[in-house]
């Protein structure tokens, strides 16, 4: 009999593979040194190598530690060498771009949103990522964002798993994916923003899993700071909280909505105090902008399942992570597919038909799971047996 939760792994691990695979198809084909279909060969079997190598030795753990910290050290400093060497201007990514622009117009009393970047396109940023991006932006380059979420990353690889050797495959999953190098390298934010989601969702759950509403009034922050990055991130939000909030008290259904409305006011008013007209707002605002990106119908369908799956998924971060992972990819891949059929997969591909950037939403999820369940069902079965 077929064990569920190994199949599971094994069709993440398809998908973390065959998103690495299109990044590899698109860019490798820019280069005439090597084939790049045989680099799409090469590149699953080192990934394969390297998961081998890790379940079959067996090293002291200070070993496995200290390659995880070097690992991390020297990857932060790679990130910022590599974002001061890239100037973001000869880029034809523009997500940088529209935070810089964003976080220009925010502190110098303008719209943010009928602001030009350097592509000629508009900022469809939702306010928290104009604050995420303030930081960075007065440190010299937004992309830096990309070096601090990788720490942080690390940091929720640390705090959930006890085995080094797992937190090492972890790390090496992450930088060894061509989608994140991809992401470092454009200084592009929406790994970034995943990441930040995921921290969320795993660290809370860590510290309040006996009673998510513990501290609703907090909880009621966050939550809508991250609520107001981008409309897909409800998606994980939804799945992990709303089952728990219809079952809390009246008292902290109270907390979390007053703390919710007061950030969303306040966040709101920030990006929106300098908008000259009301016809300036309704055809330059950010729900506009993201709206226009997904058929509507798919957009409500992917948003309306989490209420319904929210009851379904028991108490756990890696059950929000897990059944989040699909939703976010309908309206993704619906796209793509639908791109494929109508205009073949080249187009798709090199034109830009369907943006694959857009399945880096998915990622830090994806590898999260892998990284839980090779814990769970490789590692875990392996050191009981050395001990029996």
């Amino acid at each position: 009999m077929i064990n569920k939760k190994k199949l599971v792994l094994v069709l993440s691990f398809l998908a973390y593979f065959t998103i690495n695979s299109l990044f590899l198809y698109k860019y490798g084909s820019r280069q005439n040194y090597i084939s790049v279909f045989l680099i799409l060969l090469l590149y699953p079997a080192f990934q394969f190598l390297t998961f081998y190598f890790l379940k079959i030795t067996n090293f002291k753990e200070q070993v496995y530690k200290m390659l995880f910290f070097i690992i991390v050290f020297t990857f932060f400093i790679f990130t910022i060498v590599l974002n001061n060497f890239v100037d973001g201007n000869t880029l034809i990514v523009d997500r940088w771009s529209a935070i810089d622009v964003s976080v220009h117009a925010v502190l110098n009393g303008e719209y943010p949103y009928s602001i030009p970047n350097h592509l000629g396109q508009y900022s469809s940023n939702l306010p928290s990522l104009v604050i995420i991006g303030l930081p960075f932006y007065l440190f010299g380059d937004v992309g830096f964002l990309q070096s601090f979420t990788f720490l942080f990353f690390a940091y929720i690889l640390h705090k959930s798993f006890t085995n080094y050797k797992v937190k090492l495959l972890g790390i090496l999953l992450l930088i060894s994916s061509i989608f994140y190098l991809w992401e470092v390298y454009t200084k592009s934010e929406l790994m970034s923003n995943f990441i930040f989601v995921l921290g969320f969702i795993v660290l809370w759950s860590k510290k309040y899993s006996k009673s998510l509403f513990k501290k609703s009034f907090l909880l009621g922050v966050i939550t809508s700071f991250i609520a107001l990055t981008r409309i897909p991130v409800l998606i994980p939000l939804v799945i992990f909280l709303f089952k728990d909030f219809l079952n809390t008290s009246i008292k902290k259904k109270i907390y979390f909505i007053i703390s919710s409305m007061v950030v969303t006011l306040f966040l709101g008013f920030v990006v929106l105090k300098d908008c000259p007209n009301i016809e300036v707002l309704k055809n330059y605002n950010p729900l506009t902008l993201q709206g226009n990106k997904t058929p509507l119908l798919i957009s409500l369908i992917s948003l309306l399942l989490p209420f319904f799956i929210s009851f379904k998924v028991k108490n756990e971060a890696i059950n929000t992570v897990l059944y989040s992972i699909p939703i976010i990819l309908i309206p993704i891949l619906g796209h793509f597919l639908s791109s494929w059929f109508n205009y073949g997969f080249e187009k798709t591909i090199f034109n830009s038909f369907a943006d694959i950037s857009y399945f880096n939403m998915v990622s830090p999820l994806l590898i999260y799971y892998i990284i839980y369940s090779f814990n769970k069902e490789v590692f875990k079965p392996i050191e009981e047996k050395g001990t029996e």
